[in-house]
């Protein structure tokens, strides 16, 4: 392989954080999968990006590039590269900017976390300490730079969790189908057929996951057991 293709492929690879599932989704994939690299040169790539972002994070004032920053690592860490020594070297990086992130990147960041078991597991104690003993009561709940980002209008939990209540209400009332919010709810809303359907939409969401994680190793999205993180 010549330095051409080789830096054609690492740019491809690292453009999509090492994700398979994403260079499918943009047709690029088959394309990449043609250069033959190495799993052992996928991780480095991959460290070596973690590394680069990390030696400079600090240097970043701008809270919304700052945390862009960290969701590029964590994707990294979460989802395509298993290192734990990164990984500690990220929370750390993490405490010590703390007391500059607003709450809104603080609460996007522990959720990134949480949604990886194992390694919610291994590192919720450190994580949690390290919020016990910051105050970040004082901190931003939306930074200027967050709410500027995409002309996007942010608004407080209380806010979002009322606005939300209002509208299923009204979606439960006015609605000629059943709307389940909850799994548990759809026994008593669905016929027997509709249980069915729904059961084996659930089973086949179940088989793909397995499947694309038995030839790519990581699990795609699952909207089913996605939960809110609460500082």
């Amino acid at each position: 392989m010549n330095i051409e293709t080789y830096e054609e492929a690492k740019k491809i690879f690292l453009h999509y954080n090492g994700s398979y599932f994403h260079m499918q989704r943009e047709e690029y994939l088959d394309q990449y999968m043609k250069f033959n690299i190495s799993k052992k040169e996928e991780r480095k790539w991959l460290k070596e990006k973690v590394e680069k972002i990390l030696s400079t994070i600090s240097e970043v004032k701008n809270i919304n590039l700052k945390y862009d920053k960290y969701w590029n690592i964590l994707y990294i860490l979460t989802e395509t590269l298993e290192d734990n020594h990164l990984l500690d070297k990220t929370i750390s990086a993490f405490e010590k900017d703390l007391k500059y992130l607003d709450i809104f990147s603080i609460n996007m960041i522990l959720e990134m976390i949480h949604d990886n078991k194992k390694i919610w597991k291994n590192f919720k104690k450190k994580l949690k300490k390290i919020i016990q003993n910051n105050d970040i009561s004082k901190n931003e709940i939306i930074s200027k730079e967050h709410n500027k980002s995409n002309g996007t209008q942010f608004f407080t939990e209380e806010k979002v969790m009322k606005g939300y209540r209002k509208i299923l209400s009204e979606l439960k009332l006015r609605s000629k189908k059943p709307v389940i919010s909850k799994m548990s709810s759809a026994k008593k809303l669905l016929s027997e057929m509709s249980l069915k359907i729904f059961e084996n939409n659930i089973y086949c969401d179940f088989l793909y996951n397995s499947i694309y994680f038995e030839k790519y190793g990581e699990n795609p999205y699952n909207p089913y057991r996605r939960r809110i993180v609460i500082l």
